[in-house]
């Protein structure tokens, strides 16, 4: 199909024209009442269709997109990381901050020969937790989440910043399976 669709021109070939830009991605100009298919890379200039894909402007919008695009991949695999939790002894635990937060409280409450029941992920499973236990069940989520908060995600976050061109923002690879 071409990409201009010039006046006079019927309903059909108005729809045929909308569902090729669809299927192509193509978006619509209108001018003086002609009708162009456009890609993001193309612009309307004299009633000519011009390529800017290699233009430094144009490069600069791409670069910016695909940074903003790796961030949201990296938050959501951080996130997604932190939610899958850590196991011990058995049992599947959450990792967020709250939880840590709530391990270190209880602990320094407890007497060194007091036990509890703490309960895992799922709400139902549990272990018996000195107040040693609990203190390194504490420790371990501190760990993990130290990893992915001071080395792992400034990291990822530096990398994507930093990147010059698209293919290096490609090459990184968001991997939080610490």
């Amino acid at each position: 199909m071409i990409n201009i669709l010039e006046q006079p021109y019927t309903e059909e070939q108005y729809a045929n024209f909308a569902v090729y830009c669809n299927e192509t991605q193509r978006r619509v100009e209108d001018f003086n009442g002609n009708k162009y298919a456009l890609l993001s890379s193309e612009i309307l200039k004299d009633c000519e269709i011009t390529d800017i894909s290699q233009t430094s402007d144009y490069l600069a919008q791409q670069l910016e997109q695909a940074k903003q695009s790796k961030l949201v991949e990296n938050q959501q695999k951080r996130d997604e990381r932190i939610a899958k939790g850590i196991v011990y002894k058995d049992v599947l635990f959450d990792a967020d901050t709250d939880q840590k937060v709530n391990l270190i409280f209880k602990s320094s409450q407890m007497s060194d020969t007091e036990t509890i029941n703490w309960y895992g992920q799922d709400g139902f499973s549990k272990i018996s937790c000195t107040k040693q236990e609990i203190f390194e069940l504490g420790g371990i989520i501190g760990t993990l989440l130290s990893k992915i908060w001071e080395n792992l995600n400034p990291e990822y976050i530096s990398k994507i910043n930093n990147a010059k061109t698209i293919d290096e923002l490609d090459a990184i690879n968001i991997d939080y399976g610490v």
